[in-house]
């Protein structure tokens, strides 16, 4: 996911832009099922600030050969659905399907396919935006973004 706006979870949180490690987890959960039972999340990450709409996220997604359309198909049905879903204000909005070259990802990274759906749709879950929008109470932003006291913006 790349061309996202981003922004600052204090001053752009209400403004309702999209979220590129929602937007990642959002596909990668369609992108393994079109590509069947044996397609596994290897890593999935995004975001550089813990203030910060992300405006950047990457799945690795290991798919196997003989489902490789039927994933391109689902990335592009998604990247379909979020352009629909977010119009012009996020108009640079792209996504990507990058094979990686020779296996240079081995299945036993691969996360055991219900730990995966759990976090997936952890993810998704997770509050992302103004929680409550009021002209009498200050709401408290909420942007998915790398936990405190990491430097990995891989989760």
């Amino acid at each position: 996911m790349d061309g996202l706006l981003g922004g600052h979870s204090g001053l752009n949180i209400h403004e309702d832009r999209a979220n590129a490690v929602r937007l990642a987890a959002r596909a990668a959960t369609a992108v393994l099922a079109a590509a069947g039972p044996d397609a596994r999340l290897s890593e999935i990450g995004g975001g550089d600030k813990r203030n910060a709409i992300a405006r950047e996220a990457m799945a690795v997604l290991i798919v196997p050969a003989g489902r490789a359309a039927d994933a391109a198909k689902e990335a592009a049905r998604q990247l379909a659905n979020f352009r629909a879903e977010f119009g012009t204000l996020e108009a640079d909005l792209d996504m990507k399907l990058t094979p990686l070259a020779g296996g240079s990802v081995k299945p036993a990274r691969a996360l055991d396919p219900s730990a995966a759906t759990r976090l997936l749709q952890l993810i998704v879950a997770l509050p992302h935006g103004a929680l409550k929008k009021s002209h009498e109470l200050q709401s408290e932003p909420c942007s998915l973004c790398p936990p405190r006291g990491t430097n990995s913006n891989t989760i």
